[in-house]
């Protein structure tokens, strides 16, 4: 019994984990599982990744090609007949007055049935360049894909950001409608009492109404941006959930190098490799080859017609009209192109990093401000919530106050989220 017990606990608590694991795991809330799941399910990021794995599969093709031998069945017949020979239509020694082709060129016909082998030689060279520019395909794509992530986490994070100051109003008008009915059931028990007039009562239940019809207002809006929010991420759940505040961490060091100029590197090493695989064509193209089999012009010597050959298939360039010293100014001139373009990135760069971060300093101080406002509003509110239980203060201030004190930490919520956006530029410029 004390074992089955002991088995029965250990199940609960193994139940308990993975059902928190799945909480965690599957929690629709935070920014992370949102970025997850627009990451997913955005088209261009599964087509890029479908690319990469296509390149992959290149190398394999670039060796197959190049390194493997081409084995192949071939078979001909050649139908060449004569005419005025005789009554021949088929010879290898045609009348003088015959006529067709001539007998030197197909002896009348061809018969063959062959296995050809073809291997290309000598070309290590080439296989190092075909290689190398598939392995900066490769690159150029991983960057792409890096590229496309990151600006889909920049601009998601914008999108968050919106709703979640939506959310903030949404919060922010039922702290106050909370408060406004509390103090409203105060203010009636003191009306009762003949402490405040019946006007009093009326504002302060007006007030409410108000607050009421502006939450509702609020709270369409909201939904209709978390709406808009998980259409952009692929979730299909329509639930309302409220969601957790992102607070991206601050980049301490600059990311060297920046992802934004790899690209421009790229663009450089591509017109390197391009002129390296164009050049390939001036060097010694060798092939190897041979072939077994039958081949023959006579039918009746056919049986003897079985053997085999091999030899070397040379193409060598000897001019072009100057079109390898043309391709390598085209080249040169992309390659100075992408140096002048990364130039000038590295200086945009350099430049909205300084302004995000002092922008981002400014921020902090004048929310630290704010916390410090906070503090002597709340000290407010609880000195005017005494005083309006002993009537020693009209509804009308009251209302007044309690409009500024929501105004406050409405405009304090809109600066919190601008510090956090601040950060997500700062930070999405900073790769």
């Amino acid at each position: 019994m004390k074992i089955k017990r002991i088995f029965h606990r250990v199940f609960l608590i193994l139940l308990l984990l993975a059902n928190l694991c799945l909480q965690n795991g599957f929690s629709q809330n935070t920014f992370p599982a949102y970025l997850d799941s627009a990451k997913a399910n955005h088209r261009e990021l599964i087509s890029l990744k479908t690319n990469r794995q296509s390149i992959l599969l290149d190398e394999q093709m670039i060796l197959a090609t190049n390194r493997s031998p081409k084995v192949y069945l071939s078979s001909d017949y050649l139908f060449a007949p004569f005419l005025n020979n005789n009554g021949k239509f088929i010879s290898n020694d045609p009348d003088i007055k015959a006529i067709g082709y001539d007998a030197a060129l197909s002896d009348g016909g061809l018969y063959a049935l062959m296995i050809n082998a073809e291997m290309p030689i000598f070309n290590q060279k080439q296989v190092q360049n075909l290689s190398g520019m598939n392995s900066l395909e490769l690159s150029k794509i991983e960057t792409q894909i890096q590229l496309l992530e990151l600006e889909l986490s920049h601009a998601l994070a914008q999108q968050y950001f919106d709703v979640l100051l939506k959310q903030a109003m949404v919060d922010n008008l039922k702290d106050n409608i909370e408060v406004l009915a509390n103090q409203l059931e105060v203010v009636s028990l003191l009306y009762q009492h003949g402490l405040y007039r019946y006007l009093d009562y009326k504002l302060m239940e007006v007030a409410l109404k108000t607050d009421s019809i502006t939450l509702e207002n609020a709270l369409t809006e909201y939904k209709l941006s978390l709406s808009q929010l998980k259409t952009a991420c692929s979730i299909k759940n329509n639930q309302d959930v409220q969601l957790e505040n992102y607070e991206p961490l601050q980049k301490s060091m600059t990311v060297s190098p920046s992802i934004f100029l790899k690209t421009f590197e790229e663009d450089s090493l591509s017109a390197e490799w391009q002129n390296k695989l164009f050049n390939d064509q001036y060097r010694p193209n060798v092939t190897g080859f041979a072939n077994s089999g039958l081949n023959s012009t006579s039918i009746p010597n056919m049986g003897r017609h079985f053997g085999m050959s091999a030899g070397f298939h040379l193409i060598y360039t000897l001019f072009d009209g100057n079109k390898k010293k043309i391709n390598e100014q085209q080249q040169r001139l992309a390659i100075n192109e992408a140096f002048q373009q990364k130039t000038l990135k590295s200086t945009e760069l350099k430049s909205r990093r300084e302004a995000y971060k002092k922008a981002i300093a400014q921020a902090r101080t004048s929310l630290q401000h704010d916390y410090e406002v906070l503090k002597n509003y709340n000290d407010l509110q609880e000195i005017y919530t005494e005083e309006l239980k002993t009537a020693q203060v009209s509804t009308i201030d009251f209302l007044n106050f309690l409009q500024q004190y929501n105004s406050f930490k409405q405009t304090m919520n809109e600066h919190s989220i601008s510090l956090n956006q601040l950060i997500n530029e700062y930070n999405y410029w900073n790769n």
